[in-house]
């Protein structure tokens, strides 16, 4: 099997975007996939600080389901891992939500 070198990420999105599967990904799931993240965002926000496990389950299903019963992640937002996910206290999964989607924010208004 020949071997490929790519010499920079550059290229590798050059090549990643100039492919068939990428054109047909643009055409059927883009503009889908960031309604879904748009509509997720949303839920996110209105809910800050105070996610429940209805709400977080909400965003998970927003984000991972399309086209009917297909999911975006795979095996990552499934029940299994869920179950892992809400083993936590609402709490402490409140709190790493804040910390995660919400640092650069107050970062940027201390400066």
């Amino acid at each position: 099997m020949p071997e490929i070198r790519i010499e920079t990420q550059s290229d590798l999105v050059k090549i990643i975007k100039s492919s068939n599967n990428y054109e047909e990904f643009k055409q059927k799931q883009f503009d889908k996939k960031i309604k879904r993240e748009e509509q997720a965002w949303n839920i996110i926000k209105d809910n800050r600080g105070k996610y429940s496990k209805e709400i977080l389950d909400l965003i998970f299903d927003t984000v991972d389901f399309y086209d009917g019963k297909k999911c975006w992640f795979g095996s990552l937002l499934a029940t299994p891992n869920r179950n892992l996910i809400f083993e936590s206290s609402l709490d402490q999964i409140n709190d790493w939500i804040e910390k995660l989607l919400f640092f650069l924010q107050r970062m940027q208004r201390k400066f």
